[in-house]
């Protein structure tokens, strides 16, 4: 007897396609790729083969702590640094400038538009988390043995990733990282100092991180399961 998938998916052909391919998004849902021309009960037959690891994601992803609520730029508003959560105030003012206050976020601008205020909290953002970034990176430099190495920081907007290093040795930092505690930060920012000495993830690399801050995959996991509460700044 035929078992018949119960997973809700949607469904797309592409001619450039020889394989069935199963993604989620983080919501949970299911989309499925695949080739043209594909028969239902193929893509059926393959659901069903996956249905276990389909429902384990599921289940990871409904334990993950959801991202903030969509951003207004209004009093009231809420913001994450450092995993402490800050709820802004907008003032009316003759001079920009954005300040941390216990756990408000105040921001004072001539201009109250949601195009101003956000455009204030994210220079913000990248210039705290310059100034922060670079203290992280220079302490790692220097515990590494590598002051002779030309570097730069700078701060990104990844969607994906949360950090990069270049081969031009530009260490670049997702200005969302920030909502993360310090101890992952400072990961993060041993990781990407790291990448200076080995320019992939090799066994010598995680050799590297394990000398130098042995509980780094516990750090890397809390990361991961962080991925939703801070997917947007």
């Amino acid at each position: 007897m035929k078992r018949e998938t119960k997973v809700q998916y949607s469904l797309s052909f592409s001619r450039k396609r020889r394989t069935i391919l199963i993604k989620m998004d983080d919501d949970g849902g299911v989309k499925v790729l695949a080739p043209h021309g594909t028969s239902k009960n193929k893509i059926e037959e393959v659901l069903l083969q996956h249905s276990a690891w389909i429902e384990k994601r599921q289940t990871h992803l409904k334990g993950l702590e959801p991202p903030l609520v969509e951003h207004t730029y209004k009093d009231g508003d809420l913001f994450l640094l450092h995993d402490k959560l800050l709820t802004l105030v907008v003032n009316k003012s003759n001079t920009n400038k954005v300040s941390v206050r216990e756990s408000i976020l105040i921001v004072d601008s001539m201009s109250i538009s949601k195009a101003s205020i956000k455009k204030l909290i994210e220079e913000y953002y990248d210039e705290y988390g310059l100034t922060l970034y670079n203290k992280l990176v220079s302490k790692w430099i220097i515990q590494l043995g590598l002051t002779k190495i030309p570097y730069t920081v700078s701060m990104a907007t990844y969607p994906k990733r949360l950090g990069s290093c270049s081969s031009h040795n530009n260490l670049s930092f997702a200005r969302r990282s920030l909502m993360m505690p310090i101890e992952l930060l400072d990961y993060l920012a041993l990781h990407e100092v790291a990448h200076l000495v080995y320019f992939n993830h090799s066994r010598d690399f995680k050799n590297l991180l394990f000398y130098h801050m042995g509980d780094y995959k516990e750090r890397f996991n809390t990361i991961k399961s962080l991925r939703l509460k801070i997917a947007h700044l």
